[in-house]
Parts: structure tokens; sequence; C-alpha cells
């Protein structure tokens, strides 16, 4: 008995010793692991700041950085990362129809209001052609869906897209960034923002694209669908007191971009509608082709 002791002890203290070792490199392997916890999104979706994860809301928010990371200056991008949201603009045209979960105006006219509420810094367009501005210097976009007619009034039964734009620094910054791609395509965003006083700060912001003609005319050779657009943001903000605050915003944009020519899907051919004034045009074949000015 005493023999199966001597030989029991020196063997239970390796293993005791053996467990506490894989223990404290648990514990060490634990604590080098980051957190898997999602981080605090703030949003204005009820017209005041809070947690995104504690209304009981659908919304999608994504950053000002979220955006320029995936290209998008113009609201009918969106439709690309935002679930259930569709802008599909009108025979090409500048005046897009909006639909959230299948839900919106199908209209041509451009003085129809959609049943998707569109706002900028809580100020509505409620013209689909007053949404075609450049989006640059923003904070974050909340896409709601509906209907949100409570707090954003009649034309918002299928949600509502909340533009937030960055606003006047109590400390002076500034940034500039610049884009080139394929077929001479280029943008340049930048801002300046800071105190003009103590109870006055300003920001200024701006962003201009050029180029990205992909498109030939077959028989000219002329490049077609050139961007030239440039858009420009003055911000003041003032604080007439502890409790009330001043915002007043001024925004420009111009737009002299080149437009495409038509792409032929099954050609043209004379008809008794059009007489022989044209004649046969074959389908095309190359989409970065055309034979329309």
């Amino acid at each position: 008995m005493r023999t199966t002791l001597r030989n029991s002890l020196p063997f239970g203290r390796h293993a005791l010793f053996a467990s506490a070792s894989l223990l404290a490199g648990a514990v060490a392997q634990a604590a080098e692991q980051p957190t898997t916890a999602l981080a605090s999104v703030t949003v204005t979706a009820q017209r005041h700041e809070e947690s995104a994860q504690d209304i009981g809301l659908a919304v999608t928010a994504l950053s000002g950085e979220a955006l320029q990371e995936k290209g998008v200056t113009n609201v009918n991008q969106l439709q690309n990362y935002v679930p259930n949201l569709d802008i599909a603009p009108q025979y090409g045209s500048g005046n897009p129809l909006f639909r959230i979960r299948g839900v919106g105006l199908k209209d041509y006219g451009s003085n129809n209001t959609s049943t998707v509420g569109v706002y900028l810094d809580q100020v509505a367009l409620p013209y689909p052609i007053q949404t075609q501005g450049q989006l640059f210097d923003l904070e974050r976009v909340e896409v709601l869906r509906g209907p949100q007619g409570t707090l954003y009034g009649r034309n918002s039964t299928a949600g509502a897209i909340n533009f937030i734009t960055n606003k006047p620094t109590r400390e002076l910054h500034g940034g500039l960034t610049s884009n080139y791609g394929s077929y001479n395509a280029s943008s340049v965003e930048g801002f300046i923002s800071g105190p003009v006083s103590d109870t006055l700060r300003a920001r200024l912001a701006f962003i201009t694209e050029q180029g990205g003609a992909w498109q030939d005319n077959r028989d000219t050779g002329q490049s077609l669908g050139d961007k030239d657009t440039t858009s420009l943001r003055g911000q003041l903000d003032w604080d007439a007191s502890d409790a009330i605050n001043f915002n007043l915003s001024v925004h420009g944009g111009k737009d002299q971009s080149d437009s495409r020519g038509s792409y032929l899907y099954q050609g043209l051919k004379p008809n008794a509608t059009y007489g022989s004034r044209y004649s046969t045009i074959a389908p095309e074949s190359n989409g970065k082709k055309t034979g329309w000015a």
C-alpha cells in the first residue's frame, strides 16, 4: 500500500502542474482573441440620435467612409449595397424611380412625388430629379424601410432615405482625396473645417468628376460619355445659446456631362412608320460601340 502511494504521488504532482499550465495557456489565448461584439452605430432614424441596436426599425446605415470605399457618388448607386432598395432611371434619364421592398411610384412625370422620402440633413427632396446631385462629405446615409409616415410625412409609405452631412468642427482640419481610373476617369474631393469664433464654425467641401468616356461612335470615332460634374457645399454652425444652435447650409452643383449613344439590340429596318428615311442598321455587336451621336 505504501509502495503504491509513493509511486502515485509524483505522478499526481506532475498531473497537477500540467493541468495548471494548460489552464494558464487557455486563459492567455482567450485574452489575446479579439472581441466579436458589433460596433455601436448611431442613427437619427427617429429624429434624435440613438444606437441602431436599440430601435425597433428595419434600417440600413452606411458611413461616409464606407460610401467612399465603395465608390458611391450618386444616389442611384445605393441600390447595389442596400437590401430591398431599387432605384431605376426612367429611360436612362436623371429622374429615377425609387422602390423599397417593391413599393414605389411608377410614374414618368418629373413633378410627382415618390412614396420613398429622400432627405438631406432633414430637408425633404420631394421630386426625384432633385436627388441627382453628387454625394460627398457625408457622415452617413440611413435607409428606413416603410411605412415611415409618422415621422416623415405622407410621401414615405415605402420608406425614407436620410443623408447626413459632416458638420463644421471645433478644431481646424481638412482633407483631399483624388482618384484616377480607366478611360481617363478622375475625381477630386476635399474639405476644410474649423472655428471662426468661440460660437461660430464653418465647413467648405467640394467634389469634381471628369472623363471616363468608354463608348465610341463607330462612324466618327468620337468618344461619348465623359463626366463633367462639380458640386460645392458650405455650412455655418452658430451656437446662439447653450440650448439653441443654428445651421446654415448652401449647396450648388453643375453637371455638363456628355450623353451616351443608343444601343440597338434588334437593329432598325425601314417600315411603314418611318418610311424609307432610314436605311437598314444591323444590331449592335460591341457594347462599347454605337452608331448614334
